[in-house]
């Protein structure tokens, strides 16, 4: 599975090659309507070849990046669909262009929705990546304002402390937004290309702890010592901790963190069976990554038993405790949602 986690993180790099050939593609069709252009047409069956096999690849290195976890919302819905939506009318559109390529009038319409569809998905692949808000947040002018300026890409009814809690997580390296216009909690990245945590960024999260409801701490170089600092996370209900050097002492102490609903621990090496009993007592939690660990067989079953509801993801061959429902649980078959 983590050769998956490699394939789908191509997907940010390869959308903007269907992007390219489609745009240039309803183009050149746009322009072979007129007399002067006509001799554009021949290039028609080459350039939706391109456009319909990079759509239907990068949708399915987008499916895959979902299933690393980190992703929820209905902007995951909806990017999918529009996703999906692109790769579809794309081969839709070669399929007419190859089978009917008189049928000037249906080619046009559907590059058009093909265009729609492509936008949206863009919209909402942006607010998974940067909020809901990415496309106004630094625009001079606020609509609905009187043309005042707009100080800070924070949500209207925002108190002064939960802005500057905000600002002070970005200013210390931190990817934060609050999680919508109405719900003023916080969403918080740790910087990917970071060297890992330092001190103050630790001081910083912990000042935001009754703020903060998601935390994405991946390859942070979080030790067990390290975990202290989430002693007061109240609200926290998504954490990624995964590829760190956690062991059972750091899964022990998160069992303050009553909220927690989604876990994800891969890569950790030092978690143990020791820590099933901790992760039993989350009563709130509800998907778990424990790829990477060193939790057995004979854990996971422990865990299954005491908690048949939870979700786990392991990547490796359980020991097939029957499954909600009946029935048993295929080798390394996935149980955990991809949009988690």
């Amino acid at each position: 599975m983590p050769f998956v986690y490699f394939l789908g993180r191509l997907h940010v790099l390869a959308l903007h090659l269907p992007i390219g050939i489609i745009l240039a593609a309803v183009c050149m069709d746009w322009l072979a309507t007129r007399p002067r252009f006509r001799h554009l047409r021949a290039a028609a069956p080459f350039m939706w070849s391109a456009a319909a096999v990079s759509a239907v690849v990068t949708v399915a290195l987008g499916y895959m990046h979902a299933t690393e976890g980190g992703f929820a919302g209905p902007e995951l819905a909806l990017h999918r669909f529009y996703g999906s939506s692109v790769a579809v009318l794309a081969v839709a559109v070669l399929g007419v262009r190859a089978f009917s390529p008189h049928s000037v009038r249906i080619g046009l319409a559907a590059s058009g929705m093909l265009v729609v569809s492509l936008a949206l998905a863009g919209h909402y692949g942006g607010n998974l990546t940067h909020g809901s808000t990415y496309l106004i947040e630094y625009a001079p002018l606020e609509f609905g304002r009187g043309g005042a300026p707009r100080a800070t890409p924070v949500p209207a009814g925002v108190a002064e402390a939960d802005r500057q809690i905000l600002e002070s997580l970005v200013a210390d390296g931190f990817v934060a937004r609050p999680l919508s216009q109405t719900d003023p909690r916080l969403s918080v990245i740790m910087n990917p290309n970071a060297a890992g945590i330092r001190a103050e960024q630790l001081e910083s999260l912990r000042s935001g702890a009754g703020r903060i409801k998601e935390l994405n701490l991946s390859r942070a170089g979080i030790d067990d010592a390290a975990l202290g600092f989430l002693v007061g996370f109240e609200n926290l209900t998504l954490l990624r901790l995964d590829n760190n050097r956690i062991t059972d002492v750091g899964v022990a102490a998160l069992g303050g963190i009553t909220s927690l609903e989604y876990l994800n621990l891969y890569g950790n090496p030092g978690i143990t069976d020791a820590s099933v009993d901790s992760l039993v007592a989350l009563a709130n939690l509800r998907a778990l990554y424990v790829w990477g660990t060193s939790i057995s067989a004979e854990g996971l079953a422990k865990l299954h038993d005491a908690r048949p509801e939870l979700r786990v993801e392991t990547g490796a061959e359980p020991a097939g405790p029957a499954e909600p429902g009946g029935g048993t649980r295929e080798p390394g078959q996935s149980t955990l949602p991809g949009q988690l």
